[in-house]
């Protein structure tokens, strides 16, 4: 199912338990995460997996989908509006109906 959204290169929001499952499955695919989005400050600047994190405030400048990887998906999809942010998705149900 990735592949019919037609993108190739994503933002991940949330480095949580599901960001693993979630970098694996993309690159099964040719699907390319170019950063990563967390809540947490302490994480914002570090690199996970060898991927600048982000703070949340920067995803709409990227021009990226973003694939939320978190418990926390509604809150977050309802920050993602706020913050300007229209291509997104939770990626448990992308996973699961794929």
């Amino acid at each position: 199912m990735i592949g019919e959204f037609g993108f190739t290169e994503v933002v991940l929001f949330g480095t949580g338990g599901l960001l693993e499952h979630a970098m694996s499955r993309l690159a099964e695919r040719g699907v390319k995460v170019s950063y990563l989005v967390d809540n947490n400050p302490d994480k914002h600047g570090q690199k996970i997996f060898g991927i600048e994190v982000l703070k949340p405030e920067r995803i709409a400048a990227t021009g990226l989908p973003v694939l939320i990887t978190s418990m926390w998906a509604r809150d977050i999809a309802m920050q993602l509006r706020s913050l300007g942010v229209e291509r997104y998705a939770d990626f448990s149900y992308v996973s699961d109906f794929d």
